[in-house]
């Protein structure tokens, strides 16, 4: 035998010991006993396959903003502050007297800001960019069927061998 053959034995002998010896007594009872269908289904709502769902959605959402890119964005910014008296010593306003900070208002300070971006030829980029972001959404939807199924056998391995080591356990 290899001595990689010889440590997966050893591997698997480890584990049905420690299953023998965690499991309890032979005659006693586990108080619950899931069947695989039911490994399977905590399997799809675990946290790694959560995560995988909301990185998903992620990418559509980040789909959806690159499809947008083409329209018109407007941004409208307003401010309004308090506005204190100034007394100007000379007449360019340079320097001003130093008094002392009172409650009362010489005033309001407002202002309004707009800015309108409308790409008129990007030279290809936002086709491409939405393109991409079609292709990534794919890529993480790929990825996350993959993970569930490379759980869902780690699952099923998990399930079967701790059932090969209850029967094992009845043997002995």
């Amino acid at each position: 035998m290899s001595h990689r053959g010889r440590r997966i034995l050893v591997a698997y002998v480890a584990a049905v010991v420690a299953l023998l010896c965690l499991d309890g007594p032979v005659g006693a009872e586990s108080k619950e006993r899931l069947t695989l269908e039911q490994v399977l289904s905590h399997v799809r709502t675990n946290p790694r396959a959560r995560a995988a769902r909301e990185a998903t959605a992620a990418r559509r959402a980040q789909a959806r903003e690159a499809s947008a890119a083409r329209w018109t964005k407007l941004e409208v910014q307003g401010w309004v502050g308090p506005s204190p008296e100034i007394e100007c010593v000379d007449a360019d306003c340079t320097r001003t007297r130093n008094q002392e900070v009172q409650a009362e208002l010489g005033g309001l300070f407002t202002g309004v800001r707009v800015n309108i971006v409308q790409p008129l030829y990007t030279f290809g980029k936002l086709g491409s960019v939405s393109q991409a972001a079609q292709h990534a959404v794919r890529a993480s939807a790929l990825l996350e069927n993959a993970l569930m199924g490379d759980q869902a056998v780690d699952a099923a391995r998990a399930f079967y061998g701790v059932k090969l080591a209850r029967e094992l356990r009845w043997m002995l």
